[in-house]
């Protein structure tokens, strides 16, 4: 007998068309009245030993006719004696494809459920059926299912754009401490799918895209099967979610693999579709998204991607600047970066070096990845507050010695905060009481201002005004929320965060008369709770110190009182502008 594959190799795929050859000629032959019928197969049987076919049965529960079906619908594809066979035994030429009728002619045992739509042979496109009458429409193998059998994984053409591989090389880019999270994910997963949770939802609260693709490559690569980020967008502009669904959970029941999205917030209805599109979806799945407050479509263990460690990160940059990083560790450890910023920052300031032209000093070096760490950083912030340029610089300050030294003070104690903490291991891994506060208060025009100018010149860090009076809001809960909104921009950048108008929300805490003064005493109790545990120098300006009580100015670490300038200091200011250009008396 001719071989009815040899484009395909293998015994057991020759096996299994031979057996499909045989019925059909015993199907055509003259005498076959006189043929005893044959027994049904059963799933056990050499005739169904292709690798490729059993793992169809085993992903779709496919039964032993079912799977006679395929073998037919390969065999007329692959195979042009089967295709004249099935021509002849249906007395039409022109019909090379199985019809159902001659499916069921040709194999005992067959079942009318087959061929319903929601059996597994069409639920999950494995065959597709022409127009026309049921039992009569010709047969196809779909193309998925013809380059599976034929060993080929190729990807639906729906999921194309649906789906995108992850590299799993991204996984070595998560630090340490990311890998350890990782392992966490990853044993979450195992737990909720022994309890049989499906699908087995993770939410992983991280704002760079870098860092939850390479969380993702590890967390799958733990589980030991590949990952993909699924679209969104794709799933919205999809026709057939339901559909588009079917066939993700048709290629993972033949390969699991771990799904990443990224739900961005939206309108309520669109939040619905996401929801049940994902609820269709099988685990495990991680839903991504960039801050704490973020609402997962469904219900996920909830999980949190910090940025690396301070040493974590010394590391990226001694990766990247070499022995030039020691010497420049105590300015770079006041940027909490991560990965994929601490890589941008010294492009930028690569660049930046070049095109100044002096590429020896490194003077120059440390300006250019100063200014380019702390660009990375800005984003967040400046939707919330405005950002104010430092031209201001403590030797230009005209200040009683008491006031001065109290600011060389501030600049100490900054410079050596990554000292206290890190190396120290200062609050025992608490955040609090380890932030630098500090009250300026005076009268306008006094210098409070530019003396938080001098001090951000001085450390090298960006100076953002919040004017808390228009923070605080009317609507109870509001003032927490966008003082919250605040503090957790301000905590990825290095910043002194000065709080201008400080009388709008303080004054003195009243005892409680009434449910106003209880909400404006929890206003109070929040802003001292962030500021206690800022990583950064946050300054407080107060027009009215008097008006603050005791028990709130122990709470800052410094109080500086800024007197308005007599007549000798006027005169040094007038001087320290104008020169000798005018006379000063």
């Amino acid at each position: 007998m001719k071989s009815a594959s040899s484009s395909t190799g293998g015994d057991a795929v020759q096996h299994g068309l031979d057996h499909v050859l045989s019925r059909l000629v015993a199907l055509a032959s003259a005498d076959q009245t006189q043929t005893p019928p044959p027994a049904a197969l059963d799933l056990a049987d050499p005739a169904l030993a292709h690798p490729q076919l059993r793992a169809l049965i085993a992903a779709f529960g496919l039964t032993a006719f079912e799977a006679q079906v395929l073998l037919l619908a390969f065999g007329a594809e692959v195979s042009p004696e089967i295709a004249v066979l099935c021509a002849e035994c249906q007395e039409d030429e022109d019909l090379v494809r199985p019809t159902l009728r001659l499916a069921v002619a040709l194999f005992p045992g067959s079942d009318w459920s087959a061929f319903t739509p929601s059996g597994p042979l069409r639920r999950w496109d494995l065959v597709e059926l022409d127009p026309g009458g049921l039992l009569d429409a010709p047969l196809r193998l779909s193309e998925f299912a013809l380059h599976w059998l034929c060993g080929v994984a190729s990807r639906d053409r729906s999921l194309l754009e649906a789906l995108e591989r992850l590299d799993p090389a991204e996984a070595e880019r998560a630090v340490p401490s990311h890998q350890a999270l990782a392992g966490r994910m990853a044993a979450a997963v195992r737990a909720a799918a022994q309890s049989g949770q499906r699908p087995q939802a993770l939410g992983l609260v991280c704002p760079d895209a870098g860092d939850i693709r390479a969380l993702a490559a590890a967390v799958a690569g733990q589980l030991g099967m590949p990952a993909d980020r699924l679209s969104l967008d794709v799933v919205f502009q999809s026709l057939d979610r339901p559909a588009l669904a079917r066939l993700i959970q048709r290629e993972h029941a033949l390969a699991p693999t771990l799904l990443l999205v990224e739900p961005a917030e939206g309108p309520e209805d669109r939040a619905m579709v996401v929801a049940d599109f994902l609820r269709r979806l099988p685990g495990p799945l991680i839903m991504a998204g960039p801050h704490r407050r973020q609402r997962w479509p469904i219900e996920a263990a909830a999980f949190e991607a910090g940025t690396p460690e301070p040493k974590e990160q010394q590391a990226l940059w001694a990766g990247l600047l070499g022995k030039a990083a020691e010497p420049l560790a105590p300015m770079l450890a006041r940027f909490d970066l991560r990965r994929g910023a601490i890589e941008a920052a010294h492009r930028a300031a690569a660049i930046a070096r070049e095109a100044s032209g002096d590429t020896r000093r490194p003077s120059t070096w440390r300006a250019a990845l100063s200014e380019a760490s702390r660009a990375q950083l800005r984003g967040p912030l400046e939707a919330f507050a405005d950002r104010i340029d430092s031209r201001a610089t403590l030797d230009a300050l005209v200040l009683p010695p008491m006031q001065q030294a109290q600011l060389e003070a501030i600049v100490r104690d900054v410079g050596n905060q990554s000292v206290v903490t890190e190396a120290w291991k200062a609050g025992g891994g608490s955040s609090r009481g380890l932030g630098l506060t500090a009250l300026f208060s005076g009268p306008s025009g006094s210098g409070k201002t530019t003396a938080a100018e001098a001090l951000a010149g001085a450390l090298d860090l960006d100076l953002y005004r919040v004017d808390l009076s228009a923070v605080v809001s009317k609507y109870i809960g509001e003032t927490e929320k966008q003082l919250s909104r605040v503090f957790d921009a301000a905590e990825q950048g290095a910043n002194l965060l000065l709080f201008d108008e400080g009388d709008a929300l303080f004054g003195k805490r009243t005892d409680v008369r009434d449910s106003h003064d209880r909400y404006a005493n929890q206003e109070v109790s929040y802003l001292l709770q962030r500021l206690e545990s800022y990583k950064g120098l946050a300054v407080l300006a107060s027009n009215l110190a008097d008006s603050l009580d005791a028990a709130f100015l122990r709470r800052f670490r410094y109080v500086v009182e800024f007197p308005m300038p007599g007549a000798p200091e006027r005169a040094d200011i007038w001087r320290r502008v104008f020169g000798d250009k005018i006379a000063v008396k």
